[in-house]
This record gives structure tokens, C-alpha cells and sequence, in this order.
């Protein structure tokens, strides 16, 4: 299955989030890799679901992260196909291999602080309410709009200089029941 535009589910927690965006053929999944942050997921949990799905990249979500040296436990626990994570994040990669990286920003202040990690960065995150900030970093960047409602996604794709978007992942209801509705919202308008 083909959808129209690259899309990133983020905060990925269970099995099920997983194979349900793999099926559709969403491009990247996003895992917590942060202890105490909301829906952190185990490495091993993470291994035991890549295990059941094939196809998407994996994105590590690093918000949160405080010391560069938890960094490297994760690279060799998740062994991740992309980073993630705000701009205070850029201070700890320094010296560690250059995995890309997707960095959320969220004002004018934040796009001028990540001007010197262009050659790492492969997208931006950015906000629906924020379409100042998605004209100006389009330009220059790969913007992933992280899309708050699936209403309209076409005149979005559009409209705005974008790459992709990027979805929110939710909790089960209990193992093995899940219910899909915002997912299935925007993925179903976005089958080819």
C-alpha cells in the first residue's frame, strides 16, 4: 500500500500501533527511548516489536534526554535509523556517530539555533499552528508537519512547502485491543 506523502508515527508503544502502521505503509515509527517520559518503551520491549514488523525506519525519541552519556546505551540498545528530539538535544550528540536527526522546533529562535546542525538534520518537526515558521524553514529544510487533525490533509499537502507529516501513536486498551480512529483518519485520506 502506497500512501501520498511520507508520514512518521510517533510514540509508538505496543505491538498492535506498530503493525497497523506498517501495514498502511507508514515510513517511520518513533519509539520513547527516555526513562520516566511519557509511554517510554523498554529496548527489549522495542526489539521484540521490530521483530514483528518489516518495513518502516526506526526513529528514537530522545526528548527529555539530560546526559550525553545515555546516549550511547540507546544507539547500541535501539540501534536507530533516525534521532529525535528538540534543540536541546544538539549539545549531546556531539561526538557520537551522526545517526540523522528529525528536531522539532516550535519559534523563530529555535530554526536559528539549529543552523549549524544542517548537514545532520533530515527533517523538521513542525507544528500545524506554526505555518510562519513551515514557509521559512521549508526552504531549507525537509518539514514534517505534525498534524494535530486530520481534517483538510489534502489542501495542507498543497499548500505548505512539506515533506511529510507526522502522527501521534495511542495507548491500548488493554493488549491486543486498540482502536484506530485518529490513525485511520488521516492514513486512509492518504492512500494512493
Amino acid at each position: 500500500m502506497a500512501l501520498k506523502t511520507l508520514v512518521k508515527v510517533g510514540n509508538i508503544s505496543n505491538l498492535s500501533d506498530a503493525r497497523y502502521c506498517a501495514g498502511m505503509g507508514v515510513d517511520m515509527l518513533g519509539y520513547t527511548a527516555v526513562p520516566g517520559r511519557d509511554r517510554y518503551i523498554p529496548s527489549l520491549l522495542h526489539q521484540e516489536i521490530r521483530g514483528w514488523i518489516s518495513g518502516p525506519s526506526t526513529v528514537v525519541e530522545l526528548y527529555g534526554l539530560s546526559r550525553a552519556a545515555d546516549l550511547a546505551g540507546i544507539l547500541d540498545e535501539y540501534q536507530p535509523d533516525y534521532l529525535e528530539g528538540d534543540v536541546a538535544l544538539l549539545p549531546l550528540l556531539t561526538g557520537y556517530p551522526p545517526v540523522p536527526l528529525i528536531i522539532t522546533i516550535e519559534t523563530d529562535a529555535d530554526l536559528k539555533k539549529i543552523a549549524g546542525w544542517k548537514d545532520r538534520i533530515r527533517y523538521l518537526q513542525v507544528k500545524e499552528s506554526q505555518r510562519q515558521i513551515i514557509q521559512e524553514a521549508g526552504n531549507d529544510y525537509d518539514v514534517l508537519l505534525l498534524l494535530q487533525s486530520g481534517e483538510q490533509i489534502q489542501t495542507i499537502l498543497d499548500t505548505l512547502p512539506i515533506r511529510g507529516i507526522a502522527l501521534i501513536g495511542s495507548a491500548e486498551i488493554r493488549p491486543g485491543y486498540k482502536e484506530y480512529d485518529d490513525l485511520a483518519l488521516v492514513l486512509e485520506q492518504l492512500e494512493e
